[in-house]
């Protein structure tokens, strides 16, 4: 008889990765004391609300953390009805992870010059420059590819694969979304999308399962048959 393959993370811990990756995600911006507002208004923020920052930054860095094998697990499922998309989509995942590693040494550095006393405007002005040389452009680069392109073709690659599509809609809506709204709205607000997206597609994955282990069982009883 021949065996699938198993494969490195099951199906429920993907599920509940991608469920509590969304959730740090979305408490990060709801916990966090930055406005979305210039960069000098953000240090400002931190100087004020230090250990609400730090807070949010270390429950939003377990989301990032959590985001990676629960992605890749995702798109491990996909790929059997959508294989360029859902390959696509996990080497983006795997290029906007440096991205985010670099955002969050960012706000490392935002932390650290608040704590030594540096000019809040000197350090304003360190931070907006960073983008303009090329290892700052390649981080941000990375990081926008990831978070913007990459969460998209992961929506069509969960929409080819035939999981619910209302799901991957909102989370291709996320993706474009948070980018679009930064600034404007708070933050949290577009990534209740991305928890409701992940969720329902988080559901469909354990059902999905459920309903493979239910027909793979035999009708009868191998006991009963030897009667």
């Amino acid at each position: 008889m021949e065996h699938t393959p198993r494969r490195l993370l099951g199906t429920r811990a993907v599920a509940t990765l991608l469920v509590v990756a969304a959730v740090c995600d979305t408490l990060e911006q709801v916990l966090s004391p930055l406005t979305g507002g210039t960069t000098y208004d953000d240090l400002t923020a931190i100087a004020h609300h230090e250990g609400q920052f730090v807070l949010s930054v270390l429950v939003g860095m377990v989301g990032t953390l959590l985001f990676v094998p629960g992605l890749l697990g995702l798109t491990a499922r996909t790929v059997h009805r959508a294989p360029v998309a859902s390959r696509i989509a996990a080497a983006l995942v795997c290029v906007g992870f440096p991205g985010f590693v670099g955002v969050r040494m960012g706000q490392a550095a935002e932390l650290q010059a608040v704590r030594d006393g540096l000019p809040a405007r000197s350090t304003a002005d360190l931070v907006d420059h960073l983008s303009a040389n090329p290892i700052g452009a390649v981080i941000v680069g990375c990081f926008l590819v990831g978070t913007v392109v990459g969460v998209v073709v992961l929506a069509v690659a969960v929409w080819r694969a035939g999981l619910p599509r209302v799901a991957a809609v909102l989370v291709g809506a996320f993706g474009i979304a948070d980018m679009v709204t930064e600034g404007t709205v708070p933050g949290w607000i577009s990534h209740l999308l991305l928890v409701a997206g992940l969720g329902w597609i988080a559901v469909a994955l354990v059902r999905g399962e459920r309903a493979d282990t239910a027909s793979e069982r035999p009708a009868v009883a191998p006991d009963t048959l030897a009667a």
